[in-house]
C-alpha cells in the first residue's frame, strides 16, 4: 500500500457529526475546508488507518475532540506534524508508519499506554508529562542508550517496557522499581544489557548473545531466544555463560532457537563446565527446525543444561 500510495484512489471524507463517539476510517482521504473547525465534543476514540490527510486536518481533529482516551493512527500519509496537548482523558496512543512524520510531541499527563514504531522516525521526538504513562512500547526506532535512560526516569509508574528492533542500541541500563514485564527483541547491536528491576515478573530477551547483569534478579517467567552464530566452541561458552545468569527458581523458563543443535552442547564442555541451569524446575523448549537430531539427544543435552529437571516440554514447528 505504502508503495502504491500516488496511484491509489481515497475516496473524501468529511467530518460533519457532533455527536459521534466511535470514529474509525481506513483507506480514505480526510478533507476539511480551511475555514471550519472540527467540533467533536463526545469522540472518545479515533482511529485511522491508510489515511491521507494534513497537518491542518489533524491538528483541528485533535483539538476538537477535547474528551477522546484512544487515538492511533497507523499507515497514514501526508502528515508531516503530529502534536498531542491538553487531552486529558487520553490513556493510550498507538502511532506506526507514518510516512514521512518530522514531528511527534506528546503531552498528556494521564495517558497510560504509548506505541511508537515506523521505519521512518520522526527527526523531533517529544514526550513530556507522561507521569502516569504504565505501558511503552518502541519498535524500529533510532533511539539510543542516553535517550533511552532519560526517558524512562521520567515514569516513575511504568509497568510494561517493549523494545524492537532498536538498533542504535548498544548498551542498555534500566532502573525501575514499578517495571513487572520487559521484552526486549532483535535490537542488532546490543551487546550489554544492566537492569535493576527488583520487581520484575516476566523478562524475554531475543537476539546475540551478550552481556546480562542485574541485581538480585528471581523471575517468575523468563524467555531466551539467542540467535546461533558461527555455534563454535566459544560460542557455546557464551551461550552456558548467559544461560547461568537466569538460574533462579523459575515457575517457567522457555528457551527458543531457530535450531536444535545450538542446545547439544559439546562433550568437551560438558566435562570441564557446571551445568548453568540446576536450579530450573520446568523448561520450555521450542525449536523452528529440529533438523536431523534425535529427540532423545536433545533430552540428554537438555538434562545436562538443567540436571533437576521436573518438566520438560519440546515444541518443535
Amino acid at each position: 500500500m505504502a508503495g502504491n500510495r500516488d496511484r491509489y484512489y481515497y475516496p473524501e471524507f468529511r467530518i460533519r457529526h457532533r455527536n459521534i463517539q466511535v470514529l474509525d476510517l481506513s483507506h480514505c482521504k480526510l478533507h476539511l475546508p480551511s475555514t471550519d473547525n472540527v467540533t467533536l465534543p463526545f469522540l472518545k476514540k479515533l482511529s485511522l488507518r491508510y489515511v491521507f490527510a494534513d497537518d491542518n486536518v489533524i491538528s483541528k481533529l485533535v483539538a476538537g475532540s477535547p474528551l477522546i482516551e484512544d487515538m492511533s493512527f497507523t499507515n497514514c500519509f501526508g502528515i508531516k506534524t503530529v502534536q498531542i496537548f491538553d487531552l486529558i482523558n487520553l490513556v493510550k496512543f498507538y502511532v506506526s508508519n507514518i510516512d514521512l512524520l518530522e514531528r511527534l510531541e506528546i503531552q498528556a499527563p494521564n495517558l497510560h499506554s504509548l506505541t511508537v514504531q515506523g521505519s521512518s522516525w520522526p527527526s523531533v521526538l517529544k514526550v513530556a508529562c507522561l507521569k502516569n504513562l504504565k505501558s511503552l512500547a518502541i519498535h524500529r526506532a533510532p533511539i539510543t542508550d542516553k535517550w533511552l535512560y532519560e526517558q524512562l526516569n521520567k515514569f516513575p509508574h511504568l509497568e510494561s517496557l517493549c523494545l524492537l528492533e532498536c538498533h542504535m542500541l548498544e548498551s542498555i541500563k534500566i532502573s525501575s522499581s514499578s517495571l513487572l514485564t520487559l521484552h526486549i527483541k532483535s535490537c542488532a547491536n546490543t551487546v550489554r544489557i544492566q537492569i535493576h528491576t527488583p520487581n520484575l515478573h516476566i523478562f524475554s530477551y531475543r537476539g546475540n548473545i551478550i552481556s546480562f547483569s542485574s541485581n538480585d534478579l528471581i523471575l517468575p517467567e523468563v524467555e531466551l531466544h539467542f540467535e546461533p552464530d558461527n555455534m563454535e566452541i566459544s560460542w557455546y561458552i557464551r551461550l552456558i555463560e548467559n544461560y547461568g545468569k537466569f538460574n533462579q527458581c523459575f515457575r517457567m523458563m522457555t528457551l527458543k532457537s531457530e535450531t536444535a543443535e545450538s542446545y547439544i552442547i559439546p562433550t568437551q564442555l560438558r566435562q570441564l563446565l557446571t551445568p548453568p541451569l540446576h536450579k530450573v524446575k520446568e523448561l520450555n523448549l521450542s525449536i523452528s527446525y529440529q533438523g536431523k537430531c534425535p529427540i532423545a539427544e536433545l533430552v540428554d543435552a537438555m538434562l545436562w543444561i538443567s540436571p533437576h529437571l521436573e518438566r520438560l516440554y519440546i515444541n518443535t514447528t
